[in-house]
């Protein structure tokens, strides 16, 4: 991993490169250049959704923390109305003169009860007094706490942000790289995008597909693992780190039933493929934003929707954990990934396929 985490270091100050570097660089097939990016690719977007994890626990610490400061301060409310209501008695207790008993012998027991009533009510005002000043103490301390969240939250954000910059310097140089190889597929590219014009709906865009793929122009796959999609069931990563909102086959929508699964992920979050496959569909779809197939084989495809942005194109052989897309801002609500597994057309669930407790999107 440090060695390809170092070759990435080395990729970026492309443009900083002399000459002869980049000479050098040009002198590499295109096929290999591309191979080398795609390792690279790999690592970085292992890193950024590792990055997405410890910004969300800084978040959601920093969120606990606030809650706290929350009941600490309502706490101190209560105990300083408790306090206000002592000192009150206290000080009614304390303006009957002495003089008052010897008026009449009821003063004598007003003044008796009266220094009864004090003696009992200081303790509980120093009592008070002593809570307060620990609630106050404790709330220094939160206060302490947030700001270092605080402070933690913004260097894990601005890491994850200059990991986002290498891994998009990556992809720019993984684009110039596949268009020196894919200059024979532009009209396959453009027959199956069009399908998107015609599909009436997920479902048929799916079927269309599948039904394409076996004719689609092939880049020369290589299988960068030996294992078959069916045999890798129960063992994928998640396509996106987040929260599991929908499972298959739970109502969406009047008389719907989901045919997938929705994640719902923090803004801006990478998309990788889990398996290796070969992307046969992308671009946007109708409601779904941007939208990407991927075939596995064995008569398995994935699909992915609700994107921002996709870095593949059709015909592109992707390998397992390689970036394929970026989720959107979610400025008012979360971007939320949509998720479906098919054979041979038909949905199947694909909880099934995904490592257990990976993140929190399979629970």
């Amino acid at each position: 991993m440090l060695s390809v985490i170092g070759s990435v270091h080395a990729a970026s100050k492309t443009l900083g490169a002399t000459a002869a570097e980049v000479s050098a660089e040009a002198a590499v097939p295109p096929r290999q250049r591309l191979a080398a990016l795609q390792q690279e690719l790999i690592a970085w977007a292992a890193l950024i959704q590792r990055q997405e994890e410890v910004a969300t626990a800084r978040e959601l610490g920093l969120a606990d923390l606030r809650v706290e400061e929350a009941g600490i301060q309502a706490r101190l409310a209560e105990q300083r109305i408790v306090l206000s209501r002592l000192l009150g008695a206290l000080a009614r207790a304390a303006r009957r003169p002495p003089e008052a008993a010897l008026v009449s012998p009821s003063g004598v027991r007003d003044t008796a009860r009266g220094a009864l009533l004090m003696v009992r009510l200081v303790p509980l005002v120093v009592a008070e007094a002593a809570v307060i000043e620990e609630r106050l103490a404790a709330v220094g301390v939160v206060r302490v706490r947030l700001e270092r969240e605080r402070a933690e939250l913004s260097l894990a954000l601005a890491e994850l942000e200059r990991k986002r910059a290498v891994l998009d310097d990556l992809l720019n140089q993984q684009t110039i790289a596949r268009a020196r190889v894919l200059t024979q597929r532009a009209g396959e590219a453009a027959r199956l995008a069009r399908l998107g014009d015609t599909a009436s709906d997920l479902h048929s865009l799916a079927l269309e597909v599948t039904r394409a793929a076996p004719n689609a122009v092939r880049l020369a796959p290589t299988l960068r693992t030996t294992t078959s999609f069916s045999a890798a069931r129960g063992s994928l990563p998640a396509p996106a780190r987040g929260r599991l909102i929908r499972r298959y086959g739970e109502t969406d929508g009047p008389a719907t039933v989901s045919r997938g699964i929705a994640i719902e992920t923090r803004p801006q979050a990478q998309v990788i493929a889990p398996w290796d496959g070969e992307v046969v569909f992308s671009g946007p779809f109708r409601s779904f934003g941007q939208v990407l197939i991927i075939n596995h084989g064995e008569g398995y495809h994935m699909l992915l929707a609700g994107l921002a942005r996709t870095e593949g194109v059709v015909g592109q052989w992707v390998l397992a954990g390689e970036p394929v897309g970026r989720m959107g801002e979610g400025r008012n609500v979360r971007p939320i990934l949509y998720i479906e597994v098919r054979r041979n057309g038909e949905p199947v669930n694909p909880l099934a396929w995904l490592l257990a407790g990976d993140g929190r999107s399979s629970e």
